[in-house]
């Protein structure tokens, strides 16, 4: 016979962004930081980012250096950090 152990995980990543705040003035290129669950990268994407983008998930945090789309305004950017559970 043979035994096997399993971890179930229901909870999704906990994700948030703590710098730049919503509505800041940024240049371009500018670093996106947050707080995040560690070994699960983050993904940006969205039509405020010229290509989406990856970064990794280390000691619970993340800074990532993104590119806005050209021109001046509102950009409009999509962030995700995805496990097993959602």
């Amino acid at each position: 016979s043979d035994n096997r152990n399993f971890v179930r995980d229901n909870t999704a990543p906990t994700f948030t962004m703590t710098s730049p705040s919503n509505l800041d003035l940024v240049g371009s290129p500018f670093n996106i930081v947050g707080a995040c669950e560690t070994g699960i990268d983050v993904q940006i994407s969205g039509t405020g980012v010229t290509a989406p983008t990856t970064g990794s998930c280390v000691a619970g945090t993340y800074s990532i250096s993104v590119t806005p789309t050209s021109g001046d305004g509102l950009k409009t950017f999509t962030f995700a950090q995805t496990d097993g559970a959602g």
